[in-house]
């Protein structure tokens, strides 16, 4: 049985498989790699709908000179 800290960075049993075929495919983040039982944030979400459609679009999303959003310093959002 593992810590309830390591339950925390470890995905469900279900969920496991895409997880890693997500990750197979890129388009898991540095950030969406722990904390698999944390509500995801706003930023975190759009880094990952981002990333795929880069990839399913087969190009590079152009980003903002700076931030939009106050709650975020990624340009991509």
């Amino acid at each position: 049985m593992c810590s309830p800290e390591a339950a925390k960075d470890s995905p469900s049993d279900w969920a496991l498989e895409e997880i890693e075929r997500a990750d197979s495919l890129g388009l898991v983040t540095d950030k969406a790699r722990t904390g698999y039982q944390d509500n995801i944030s706003r930023e975190e979400f759009a880094e990952l709908v981002v990333r795929m459609y880069d990839k399913m679009s087969d190009s590079q999303t152009q980003t903002s000179p700076g931030p939009i959003f106050t709650d975020t310093d990624l340009s991509l959002i």
